[in-house]
């Protein structure tokens, strides 16, 4: 779990995080989180340890809030050697990773697609894709 979380939780206490997020944003599932810790237990937050392990050491709390209030959106980072997107309950999160090192810019692209329905608009992620250049 990110620091900042772990102090935030010690602070205020988990549900009262969670109650704050959810007076910020009317409708969590058009909201777009971005948090630097990617979610735990997804292909974004494998880290190799040791140079040889590779486990998953993301953010137990990110998880939690994605889990609970399924944004439409989740833009991580932090593990630089596990670019990857992939899916939380409905909500796509992406962490681009980085070969900054070997002088290489990694970014994502993620499409997004706004439709109609009666008189809702309903937002639904369209594509999102990992590039360098």
């Amino acid at each position: 779990m990110s620091t900042l979380i772990l102090r935030i939780l010690k602070v205020i206490g988990k549900n009262r995080f969670y109650n704050l997020y959810k007076r910020k944003i009317d409708d969590p599932e058009r909201a777009i989180l971005n948090f630097h810790a990617p979610p735990y237990n997804t292909k974004l937050d494998i880290a190799i340890i040791n140079g040889k392990k590779r486990e998953h050491v993301g953010s137990r709390g990110v998880r939690d809030l994605i889990e609970k209030y399924r944004p439409l959106l989740g833009l991580h980072g932090h593990i630089i050697e596990s670019p990857a997107t992939d899916k939380i309950k409905n909500t796509i999160v992406v962490n681009p990773g980085s070969l900054a090192y070997e002088g290489l810019l990694k970014y994502s692209i993620i499409v997004i697609e706004r439709k109609l329905e009666g008189l809702l608009v309903k937002y639904k992620i369209k594509g999102a894709a990992i590039l360098s250049g």
